[in-house]
């Protein structure tokens, strides 16, 4: 006579009552569920990951190009002006500077009307 050496698990193959493959559909759907609303979320999470390193080069390359150029941009305000000869002057509020001088485009030359 042959002698039990080990016991193993196996995974067989059971067919199901009505009732179970009822159960089992549930669950499929729980879990489709579970796997969409993941998704979602990583998704999510990339995206805010992504805007976190968009936000990361853009001070890396302003960095650089301060560096690079040995000048610093910054916002001021400044006053537009459209004179008689159809040209744009942008003007520094602050101390006067003529910062941009150009024609006109045609959609501000209609604003005069």
């Amino acid at each position: 006579m042959a002698r039990v050496i080990k016991t193993v698990t196996r995974k067989v193959s059971v067919p199901l009552s009505p009732e179970e493959l009822q159960e089992a559909g549930n669950d499929l759907a729980k879990a489709f569920g579970a796997v969409m609303a993941e998704k979602e979320n990583q998704k999510q999470v990339k995206s805010e990951l992504k805007a976190a390193m968009d936000t990361l080069n853009e001070a890396h390359y302003n960095a650089w190009r301060t560096c690079t150029t040995g000048v610093k941009e910054i916002e001021v305000p400044v006053e537009v002006f459209l004179s008689d000869d159809e040209m744009v002057k942008e003007v520094r509020t602050d101390t006067g500077e003529v910062v941009l001088e150009r024609q006109a485009y045609p959609d501000e030359l209609q604003d005069r009307f």
